[in-house]
């Protein structure tokens, strides 16, 4: 009995399985979450850890107060509002990590890179070849010359339907490893054959 999954059921499997990960991962975020909590509360309890936590925001607050009274101070004396003085102070920053942007290519960086491209879309590094085998076109980088007498012959040989005469496609391979097309009906005339009973096509 074969089972024939719709569509529909395809779809619904997937969502399932979509929402019981989304499920797992809720689970493990809860967990971290409560494991994160209670280490927070252990560190708490603990007084030398309150301390340095105490100073540490102290020292944040005093420099944050700081600054907010400098820069009152500065608005003040230059007779503008605070917020003008802050917009002028992040222009002149972009101005200072911009000042030396865009800048021009060295030129010998440019024809380097020029050269590369060159010889990386040369036809010699594109070009492509069918593959004995597959038919497929790869890249000629990737191929290997393989002795015929190394490979499985049996991959070759082509089916009954193919090897009709009918069909007109000539199955005689010229090689002396492998002339033969067992699928025909004339015996094999080939001296160099290694099998006596394979036959070749009679195109005569």
């Amino acid at each position: 009995m074969v089972i024939i999954e719709t569509r529909g059921e395809s779809r619904k499997k997937k969502n399932r399985k979509r929402k019981a990960s989304q499920r797992v991962i809720q689970q493990f975020r809860k967990s971290d979450n409560e494991k994160s909590k209670q280490r927070m509360i252990k560190l708490r309890q603990d007084k030398n850890y309150n301390q340095a936590y105490n100073l540490v925001s102290k020292n944040k607050r005093q420099k944050k107060i700081e600054i907010r009274l400098t820069k009152d101070f500065l608005a003040k004396s230059k007779n503008i509002p605070l917020r003008v003085l802050e917009m002028d102070e992040e222009f002149n920053n972009t101005i200072n990590n911009h000042a030396t942007w865009p800048q021009k290519i060295n030129q010998e960086s440019s024809k380097n890179t020029l050269a590369r491209f060159i010889d990386q879309t040369d036809l010699d590094e594109l070009r492509e070849l069918p593959c004995a085998a597959c038919s497929r076109l790869h890249n000629n980088k990737n191929y290997k010359e393989i002795p015929l007498n190394e490979i499985n012959l049996s991959l070759f040989k082509a089916p009954p339907e193919l090897s009709d005469l009918s069909f007109e496609i000539n199955f005689h391979y010229e090689h002396p490893d492998y002339t033969c097309c067992p699928n025909s009906k004339s015996k094999c005339r080939n001296p160099k054959c290694r099998n006596s009973k394979s036959q070749i096509p009679n195109y005569n």
